[in-house]
């Protein structure tokens, strides 16, 4: 591989991890422990603040925050519900598909019908689990800062990082545009914020 390729490749990863642990910082975990840790240990970086074991305690206990929280039993059993959906709307696919080839149209109609609304139902109870699950990290808004604050430092040398690769392949003048739900960050420009499409600010590095 070219070093352009590793450099743009290093770009991507580093881009990656910043957005991964930003979704954090805001309450909305957009990547799992492990592919984070995956991301953070293929870099190799040699000054970073913090070593991923310091990191990651942090991180689970933003994961556990809804956790200490009166309704999580209640998020708990929407989940559940939203997945038994899910899956028993997906296995209805095998029957809908039967009646399709023996052209049986009015069991698939019904076949059909149930596939639409068990998904429907799904989808609304998946927004109003994201929407509980925001509501809670809202009210520990206090808690989320005070476990974010390693990952903010982390973040901006991060920043750092990107700036200097940006630089070898010589694209610091275009830059490159993240999406991240904070914005407190070091020498970061705001392209776009939040919509009623995006949840997201667009920024851009340079």
């Amino acid at each position: 591989m070219s070093t352009y390729r590793l450099v743009e490749k290093r770009i991507n990863t580093i881009i990656e991890l910043i957005e991964g642990l930003d979704s954090f910082r805001a309450g909305t975990p957009r990547k799992s422990l492990s592919k984070l840790e995956e991301l953070y240990n293929s870099l190799k970086l040699r000054k970073n603040p913090y070593k991923w074991k310091i990191l990651a305690r942090d991180l689970k206990d933003i994961i556990d925050i809804p956790k200490h929280h009166p309704s999580y039993r209640k998020l708990v059993n929407i989940h559940r519900i939203a997945s038994i959906l899910s899956y028993t709307s997906m296995g209805a696919l095998i029957p809908g598909l039967y009646f399709v080839l023996k052209k049986e149209v009015v069991p698939f109609f019904y076949t059909f019908a149930t596939i639409f609304t068990m998904t429907n139902i799904s989808f609304v109870l998946r927004i109003y689990e994201a929407r509980i699950l925001s509501r809670i990290y809202e009210e520990k808004g206090d808690v989320l800062e005070e476990k974010g604050e390693k990952l903010k430092e982390t973040i901006n040398y991060l920043l750092i990082m990107l700036r200097r690769e940006l630089r070898k392949i010589h694209r610091h003048e275009k830059g490159v545009k993240l999406n991240l739900y904070r914005v407190d960050y070091d020498n970061i420009q705001v392209v776009k914020e939040p919509s009623f499409i995006r949840s997201t600010y667009l920024v851009r590095v340079r």
